[in-house]
């Protein structure tokens, strides 16, 4: 069984793997929205192409199915980076959890030797490893509220249209209809995928019990 001095080691060398890993998850999300950009600007360079000389015979909801099928492409792969992003955002609390469990180790060896310190002084980040949260509100959510509206918008749009094309769907409803329909439905698969993955973050690294409630 490894001493303290060698347990010390490990969480330094621990510290900073993870530090590195939460840093390089910020950079994976980075890259991840540009292709996520990029893909999204697809369909609009194509509209422009093909209508550059008849913009008037452009209509959203009466799309050739070609160009249907692509947006619908466009949407669920927009969908699945959308997942990866979300993934990624709890990845990086799981290392920021981590990290602060590391700080917490190490204030935890100041506070045995009882040493006239004053933490308010030094430390500012938290060594609690219950924070953050899984689910909260966070600096990406109004990215993720742009995914999930261009989403929803892509999906939306193309999908009724397609269905259209192969039965008589759009006789008995509406387009438009169609349209609220799967907004709604493609909101709720993005805000239940984050929560499910959240929860299961949640109990599979089960929060650590504070000393003091050992007792």
């Amino acid at each position: 069984m490894p001493d303290k001095e060698e347990l010390s080691e490990f969480m330094l060398k621990e510290y900073e793997h993870l530090a590195a890993a939460y840093f390089n998850s910020h950079d994976i999300t980075a890259k991840w929205v540009k292709y996520y950009l990029v893909i999204l600007a697809t369909p609009f360079s194509l509209i422009a192409f093909i209508y550059k000389d008849k913009p008037q015979d452009f209509n959203l909801f009466a799309l050739p199915i070609t160009l249907a099928v692509l947006i619908c492409l466009v949407g669920f792969i927009g969908l699945l980076i959308s997942f990866i992003i979300l993934n990624t955002r709890l990845d990086t609390t799981l290392y920021a959890r981590a990290v602060n469990g590391v700080r917490r180790y190490f204030w935890d060896r100041v506070r045995e030797k009882k040493l006239a310190i004053d933490e308010s002084l030094y430390r500012v980040l938290p060594d609690d490893v219950k924070v953050p949260k899984f689910i909260k509100m966070s600096d990406l959510t109004w990215l993720i509220i742009m995914m999930i509206a261009a989403n929803s918008f892509y999906l939306s749009i193309s999908i009724p249209q397609i269905l259209a094309h192969y039965s008589a769907l759009d006789k008995y409803i509406p387009i438009t209809v169609q349209f609220s329909f799967w907004v709604i439905v493609v909101t709720a698969v993005h805000i239940v995928y984050y929560y499910k993955m959240a929860t299961k973050k949640e109990n599979t690294y089960p929060k650590q019990v504070a000393p003091e409630e050992n007792k």
